[in-house]
């Protein structure tokens, strides 16, 4: 056995209090929106799946890929995407490209040196518009931890602890996305010992202190309307499930802070109600 993070790490899932798990994304990798949806179709784990990116941000990346050399960069134009390049102290647009009301990308080139380059955008465009990125699944893949009732145990993230309630979910989402790409999820089963309880609390006492400041924020705020501290209320509200979840792990060693979030959420629903009737 090896440790991680003060959690005693397994090989088995047997009685484990959950899992640690960090994933090695390749920026390399095309993945498709449609193939890993269909993977997680195939495993009844689709009803977050990533979203294909927007004919904006297809168009971005499809002009960003030109933007080689250290030379040439993208910026933003009025309703466009500029490709510009440096020579000395100057800089020129080369390129202006539009995504049209029908989602077709118009590319424009400054001369016809650079007609091929606009060429390849437009091509580029349309493949951009079902591939994601890395960032775009290492984003997908936060929010899954996060429904996954994950917590970090690096205050930079990167590795998390899933509860062992939430495992069946997290090993469905990383087999689908092994089965359409080259990244990979590793997980590492944990025991539940002391020092394991000790970090895992330490890790969701940080979270809920966190929560519980920008709760304070929110309720000094006079700005915020009676939707926004409903919206809160409402968070805090999840995060009071979550708490729940993890007492079969923690006990009652979170009951302090919960009855903290508790009263704000209280006092949350209260403003929501007297900005309503005012």
């Amino acid at each position: 056995m090896t440790v991680h993070s003060n959690i005693i790490a397994t090989d088995t899932n047997d009685h484990a209090a959950g899992t640690i798990t960090y994933w090695r994304l390749s920026s390399t990798d095309q993945i498709q929106a449609q193939d890993l949806s269909d993977a997680l179709a195939r495993k009844d784990a689709d009803d977050n799946a990533p979203r294909p990116p927007s004919p904006k941000t297809a168009l971005r990346r499809a002009v960003a890929a030109q933007a080689t050399g250290g030379k040439r960069f993208v910026r933003k134009g009025v309703n466009s995407i500029l490709l510009v390049e440096q020579d000395g102290d100057d800089f020129e647009v080369i390129l202006t490209a539009t995504v049209n009301v029908v989602g077709q990308p118009e590319v424009d080139a400054t001369d016809s040196v650079n007609d091929l380059m606009a060429a390849t955008v437009k091509q580029d465009y349309w493949q951009h518009l079902d591939q994601l990125s890395s960032t775009d699944i290492s984003s997908w893949l936060i929010r899954e931890a996060v429904e996954c009732d994950a917590i970090s145990l690096r205050d930079t993230g990167g590795v998390y602890f899933v509860p062992s309630h939430k495992l069946d979910r997290w090993e469905q989402i990383c087999d689908a996305l092994h089965e359409v790409s080259s990244c990979r999820v590793h997980r590492i089963p944990a025991m539940s010992t002391d020092d394991a309880v000790e970090s895992i609390l330490t890790a969701l006492t940080e979270e809920c202190k966190t929560f519980s400041e920008e709760m304070d924020a929110a309720l000094g705020d006079s700005d915020l309307g009676a939707r926004a501290m409903r919206g809160r209320a409402d968070k805090a509200d999840k995060m009071l499930a979550k708490l729940t979840r993890y007492e079969a792990l923690l006990g009652d060693k979170m009951s302090d802070i919960a009855a903290q979030i508790q009263e704000q959420q209280a006092n949350a629903i209260m403003v929501a109600l007297t900005k309503e009737g005012e």
